[in-house]
């Protein structure tokens, strides 16, 4: 069948044989109407566009404002607004502010320490376990369907231990906690005071198993509710912060954590090396090394005394749990630590330089007294110099210490988990090292030969 020839704009079409069809008149009946719209539409005047005038107070970006040819002076800028203003020197004005805390009627006196927190432990009277009934006996399940927590508020009563901490934890505790007070019925606040040495960023890490906190930063609340594994960063200004925390627990069993830290640098470990010869430490500085497993102690904290002697050094701390560390006696120069999946923390001298890296050392110090160096069987064969396998050596590893820092190790501590060390527990003199170093010597002797041999 020949193509159908392609229909002109306002054409009519010859009539259809089909008498079923349109026939030429209802075609033009159809199209009359949409023509003479088109034609009002065309002849009627385009309405105008409303540019509103710039703000007089805001001056063209660099990119779309031509250079002036004279230098003329400026319309100086509009201030910003005042929330921003505000929110420039207090970071915390866009958390909202709490009206009353708990230390209205547990701290009337309002007394901080001035490092650590103190601690309220307090006995609410009354379960707030959907399951468990004030006499701890379990609920009926019409009791449990019906059940409605009702807000707690303390009472000076209720007190049942006051102490001084260091940390923000109750222990992961099955039914009783530490004096007397029922799982259930267990409700804490804490409260101290955060030093900020100059405006920087923060991280507040929350671990909330069950029950319902509230955390306040100088009376702003930052977190409130259940808000279980939450992790917040933050600015703060220079100064002193007052902090509290508020927690009711609303289970059988307890778990509660916090952490507030200032934003800790983290390099690399193949920045490691640039990243302390930047600090320009003395040419006589050493590294300790403590490597263990974590913490047996409640709060996960392992307590460190340093070193007696007065040489400047690095303290290289790497644990496979998080942990929080305590530094006592001489300060380091620098403390490099890995994050243990970043719970881990250093609590030390706000003067200590601190740096984080997320890798860590895999590798525990060998135990030479256990397994001695031993030089493995090398072979020089026609398509190269074969060893097997050789045992790591102290040797192999202060080496491998002194290319990750650029530090000579002078001692470790090694242990599984523990509550407190003495840096070190062993100190690596060149006595101890020579083994390892006689082996190596004698492999790159051998293999030197090899290649000669094989030259000729």
């Amino acid at each position: 069948m020949p193509p159908k020839p392609a229909p002109r704009l306002l054409t009519p079409a010859d009539p259809p044989r089909d008498r079923s069809r349109f026939t030429t008149t209802h075609l033009t009946l159809l199209v009359v109407p949409i023509v003479l719209w088109l034609l009002c539409s065309w002849l009627r005047p385009a309405p105008a566009i409303v540019v509103p005038p710039p703000p007089a107070v805001t001056a063209p970006t660099a990119e779309i404002a031509p250079a002036p040819a004279v230098q003329q002076k400026a319309a100086p800028p509009a201030p910003p607004a005042a929330d921003n203003a505000v929110a420039q020197q207090d970071p915390l004005v866009n958390y909202p502010r709490a009206d009353s805390t708990w230390g209205d009627v547990l701290n009337p006196q309002k007394l901080i320490p001035a490092e650590g927190y103190t601690a309220y432990y307090l006995d609410t009277g009354q379960s707030r376990s959907r399951h468990v009934a004030d006499d701890g006996r379990p609920r009926s399940m019409s009791q449990t369907l019906d059940y409605v927590m009702p807000a707690y508020t303390p009472e000076p009563h209720h007190l049942r231990h006051t102490e001084q901490t260091e940390h923000i934890r109750v222990p992961d505790v099955d039914a009783q906690i530490p004096y007397g007070i029922p799982a259930y019925r267990f409700a804490a606040y804490w409260v101290g005071r955060l030093h900020v040495p100059q405006r920087a960023r923060y991280h507040l890490n929350l671990t909330q198993r069950s029950g319902i906190s509230r955390v306040l930063l100088d009376k702003h609340i930052l977190m409130t509710g259940k808000p279980m594994g939450s992790r917040l960063t933050f600015e703060l200004e220079a100064g002193d912060h007052l902090v509290e925390i508020e927690y009711t627990n609303d289970e059988s069993s307890a778990n509660f954590q916090l952490y507030l830290d200032a934003e800790i640098p983290e390099v690399r470990v193949a920045d490691l090396p640039a990243t302390l010869a930047a600090l320009a430490l003395p040419t006589n500085t050493v590294v300790y090394l403590v490597d263990v497993h974590g913490s047996d102690a409640p709060n996960d904290s392992i307590r460190l005394y340093a070193p007696l002697d007065g040489t400047p050094y690095i303290l290289l701390l790497n644990s496979r749990r998080a942990v929080q560390w305590t530094l006592n006696g001489r300060p380091p120069a620098v403390v490099v630590y890995n994050l243990a999946n970043r719970g881990s923390r250093v609590h030390a001298d706000g003067r200590v330089p601190l740096l984080t890296w997320g890798e860590g050392i895999g590798t525990a110090p060998p135990d030479e007294a256990q397994n001695p160096p031993r030089k493995p069987e090398c072979e020089c064969r026609q398509d190269g110099f074969y060893c097997r396998e050789r045992n790591l050596t102290l040797y192999d590893y202060a080496t491998a210490i002194r290319q990750l820092t650029g530090y000579p190790l002078a001692g470790f501590n090694h242990d599984d988990s523990v509550r407190e060390l003495a840096i070190p527990a062993i100190l690596v003199t060149a006595q101890d090292l020579a083994p390892g170093e006689k082996i190596v010597r004698e492999i790159n002797e051998q293999r030197i030969y090899c290649y000669r041999t094989l030259s000729r």
